[in-house]
């Protein structure tokens, strides 16, 4: 069994990308998307070490104020290195990466990824990489994948779900990590996760939706007392 002293969790961290000019310094609510994954990692039973990994001056004094370590990192167009980086610095360590992106999939989703793997399937399994179950009709080369098109029509319930995987969260060794440049080893456990845990904020259309749904749904409360 994994000792709980030997993991450590890891968070990426970047100011600002191509698909969002504030990256995980977007608000949802009134709280950056770094700072509500800090608030979670904080809550996951067990592990202590938290470190922020990032390029900006603006992430360091964030990880000053909650308390966490800081891995400053240099420009990385190319994310093997950086998983090659991470896993060479934390070789004999057991890696939760958390991705911000993801504000729903919460501690309570956190802490049953990690235990689940951890104290049931860890002699399986030599990563573990969160996922969700799609019900949908897909089709590749304009050929279907999981429904026969030539047959009469299923219902969506019935027809086979194909997983995607969500980068909510990761778990690896760091040897494992620096040895394949990846959050993947050879035989990765999926773990599921529900609709809401799975949202990715993408981009600032995708958090401007999702904070007025936040608010709409505050009026509503509101009007209910």
């Amino acid at each position: 069994m994994i000792n709980f002293k030997d993991i450590i969790i890891i968070i990426p961290a970047i100011k600002n990308n191509r698909h969002s000019q504030l990256g995980d310094f977007d608000f949802l609510g009134d709280t950056t998307l770094l700072e509500w994954k800090i608030s979670q990692a904080k809550k996951v039973i067990g592990v202590k070490e938290i470190f922020v990994s990032g390029q900006d001056e603006a992430i360091n004094k964030i990880c000053k104020v909650n308390g966490i370590i800081f891995l400053q990192r240099k420009k990385i167009t190319d994310l093997s290195l950086l998983y090659k980086t991470i896993g060479k610095k934390f070789f004999d360590k057991y890696i939760l990466w958390l991705n911000p992106s993801y504000p729903f999939y919460n501690e309570k989703n956190i802490n049953l990824f990690l235990k689940n793997f951890v104290k049931k399937i860890k002699n399986k399994y030599d990563s573990d990489v969160s996922c969700y179950l799609e019900k949908e009709y897909f089709l590749f080369k304009n050929k279907s994948i999981n429904f026969n098109s030539t047959k009469k029509t299923v219902s969506r319930d019935k027809i086979m779900p194909l997983v995607k995987i969500i980068n909510a969260a990761h778990f690896i060794k760091g040897s494992l990590m620096f040895k394949n440049h990846s959050l993947f080893g050879l035989n990765t456990y999926l773990c599921k996760s529900n609709y809401a845990s799975s949202i990715e904020i993408k981009n600032d259309k995708n958090i401007n939706a999702v904070n007025l749904m936040l608010i709409n749904n505050i009026k509503i409360q509101n009007n209910l007392r």
